[in-house]
């Protein structure tokens, strides 16, 4: 909740609408099947809050990205969760939009800011399943 908080804390909006379109952007992802962690993912949720006002459109970018990724391989259902996945659909629908904000360059500073958060969780999310891919083996050998 605290890295949700962070990133909000960014926008220029009021809190109260802030917080208002989190909720919605939250239920209207779990009733599209793509429901994120409340522990990991929750900052991916405020960079989609102070990227987009158009729920719906964002929210069917991810379902869509969403889809398009469990046909792959190594990102289906047997592979990773649910929640990973969306979280990976929503940073590729995120990174489309920083493109957009970076060329229309209407706040640099934040989409500079959005940049570097996405890249982090990225690289934590990468670390994790690198992780639990070298315990799942050592487990496995012994």
């Amino acid at each position: 909740m605290q890295s949700l908080t962070h990133v909000l804390a960014l926008g220029e909006e009021p809190a109260a609408l802030k917080c208002r379109r989190a909720k919605q952007l939250y239920d209207t992802l779990v009733l599209k099947g793509c429901k994120l962690s409340k522990h990991r993912e929750l900052a991916s949720l405020g960079i989609l809050v102070l990227i987009s006002e158009d729920v719906e459109k964002i929210t069917d970018e991810i379902r869509d990205a969403y889809q398009v990724l469990i046909e792959k391989k190594g990102l289906g259902k047997w592979s990773i969760t649910k929640h990973e996945r969306t979280m990976y659909a929503a940073a590729l629908v995120m990174a489309e939009y920083m493109n957009d904000l970076q060329r229309n360059s209407v706040s640099l500073t934040l989409a500079n800011s959005l940049t570097s958060i996405v890249i982090a969780q990225q690289t934590a999310t990468i670390i994790a399943a690198a992780s639990a891919s070298a315990a799942a083996a050592s487990s496995s050998g012994s």
